[in-house]
């Protein structure tokens, strides 16, 4: 299942956070990307799993966004994703992939003094080399369009992925969560 069934969704990248993720009990140093895309459309709200659109948007034609919703954290239980990054939206080929990243945060927000939701989806993958740095590094505070897809599995096979619900979880969760 891929995070956005559209290819080339424009995303501001906001912040670079370097960490590190446990792997088969090895630490391993990781990248996690705070991705924006402000003013979502409802069409765009439509091409994600689960019931996102029905949640920020009145079911109109126009997909007019929900008023008494400020913020909402949504729990889309997508596998880890294979990003493809172009520099324009009507780039042919990929300037650079980003392989096995996992999605660990959707928000939707609506900023002090706006009508429109705000999308934040927050990727984390590495171990990442000097090019992949630099082109991330080169993505901060400006605007690149990305194509999601489902990642092949087997490379974190046995790993307790966010995708994967735990054994507590009902079979059928809900989508999303307001606050």
């Amino acid at each position: 299942m891929q995070l956005f069934s559209v290819p080339k969704v424009g995303f501001f990248l906001d912040a670079i956070t370097h960490g590190t993720e446990t792997r088969n009990g090895d630490e391993v140093k990781i990248v996690t990307l705070t991705l924006r895309v402000p003013n979502m459309p409802a069409q765009l709200a439509s091409a994600m799993p689960g019931p996102v659109r029905l949640a920020l948007f009145k079911s109109t034609e126009g997909g007019t966004p929900r008023a008494h919703l400020k913020r909402v954290e949504f729990k889309l239980g997508v596998p880890r994703q294979e990003l493809e990054v172009y520099a324009s939206s009507d780039t042919e080929d990929p300037s650079i992939n980003f392989d096995q990243a996992k999605v660990v945060g959707t928000v939707a927000r609506v900023d002090k003094d706006d009508t429109n939701w705000t999308l934040l989806v927050k990727v984390s993958f590495g171990p990442v080399d000097k090019t992949e740095l630099e082109y991330i590094e080169a993505w901060r505070l400006g605007q690149r369009w990305v194509t999601f897809y489902a990642a092949e599995a087997g490379l974190f096979d046995g790993e307790d992925d966010a995708a994967a619900p735990a054994a507590s979880e009902p079979d059928d969760p809900l989508p999303f969560a307001t606050h």
